[in-house]
């Protein structure tokens, strides 16, 4: 969810001009959600998406006429567009030099860091002298209130994880705040023991999910590639179960051993809550796991649980791939039964 930040990040490092274009406002049927965003170098996508078709190929077009920090700009989604969606999407184009001094972002990756709930407001309009268009302000839990974090405090009180427009009303005038929560605490914890081919081919596919994703392994060299990822918490562990783990946790055991496979299973059945336990394996796997489990005494409703095999097999493709698929749909699935 918060992975458009790091990009933001290597690009000001590597000194590139670039735009951040967001939705930040649908109407009706629409190829994207609030929130969505992409950033381009040039004509060049280099993250996201905002539902492609010719609405992204237009907003492209659009960016690259740019002269101004920020705009916003509406696309009804007709014939006049070459789409028959019927909506309306509303996007923000901000603009980034070479040389932009990027404040706000080194706080925001410090919030994230650490687990720490914040709202990001973005000026949209320059009717009230005191803001320039396309300024960012973090806003944290109980900030001092003025004029843009009340409203932020209210998303961070009630734990709102949305993006939206807010007019806000000033002496003689209103100013367009975009308001962006991240809310850490709603997050789905996902923990991966195990950082194989399996867990590098799952990964890209899950990583921009509302989850927060903690990767165990015992050996640095297969988390190495994972620590620039402000979202992904790496933890170099055998089978204990680290105190930086909330409660309820979605777990996946897939390491290299069925011993620390086991030993995992066995410290997560006896000493924490999980809302899933899921085990990569066969038939024959979680028949020998479950009766060395009860030879341990743990509880049986507590073995009855524990899911083995996980994921859904194919008989026309196999593969890693094939079974990060099956992983990334069970966890999106997940999620959506936690909505409803």
């Amino acid at each position: 969810m918060i992975n458009w930040l790091n990009q933001i990040k290597k690009l000001t490092q590597s000194k590139q001009d670039f735009i951040v274009i967001s939705v930040v406002d649908t109407k009706g049927s629409a190829p994207c959600m609030v929130g969505d965003k992409m950033i381009c170098v040039q004509d060049n996508i280099v993250y996201g998406t905002i539902g492609g078709g010719n609405l992204e190929y237009q907003a492209i077009k659009y960016a690259l006429t740019l002269n101004k920090m920020i705009t916003v700009m509406t696309y009804s989604l007709g014939a006049k567009l070459g789409q028959c969606c019927g909506g309306v999407v509303t996007l923000v184009f901000e603009f980034y030099n070479r040389i932009a001094c990027l404040g706000w972002l080194e706080q925001a990756l410090k919030q994230i860091q650490s687990e720490k709930d914040f709202v990001l407001a973005t000026i949209l309009n320059n009717t009230v002298e005191k803001y320039t268009p396309g300024d960012k302000f973090l806003c944290i839990k109980n900030s001092e209130p003025d004029l843009i974090s009340k409203h932020a405090n209210n998303l961070l009180n009630n734990k709102q994880n949305i993006g939206h427009i807010k007019q806000v009303k000033t002496d003689n005038d209103t100013l367009d705040i975009y308001y962006e929560s991240f809310i850490s605490s709603t997050l789905l914890p996902v923990v991966i023991f195990g950082a194989g081919h399996i867990t590098n081919a799952l990964i890209p596919m899950i990583i921009n999910l509302p989850i927060k994703l903690y990767l165990i392994d015992d050996r640095e060299q297969a988390l190495q590639k994972y620590r620039q990822y402000n979202n992904i918490i790496t933890i170099i562990e055998d089978t204990s179960i680290n105190q930086q783990i909330p409660n309820n946790a979605y777990y996946l055991i897939m390491s290299y051993s069925h011993q620390l496979d086991f030993d995992m299973c066995l410290n997560i059945l006896n000493s924490t809550q999980f809302s899933y336990l899921g085990l990569i394996g066969s038939n024959t796997k979680a028949h020998k796991f479950k009766t060395k489990l009860k030879q341990r005494q743990v509880d049986q409703a507590l073995i009855d649980k524990l899911i083995c095999p996980i994921g859904k097999k194919y008989q026309s493709a196999q593969g890693p791939s094939v079974v990060a698929i099956s992983l990334a749909t069970q966890i999106l699935e997940f999620l959506e039964a936690k909505k409803q």
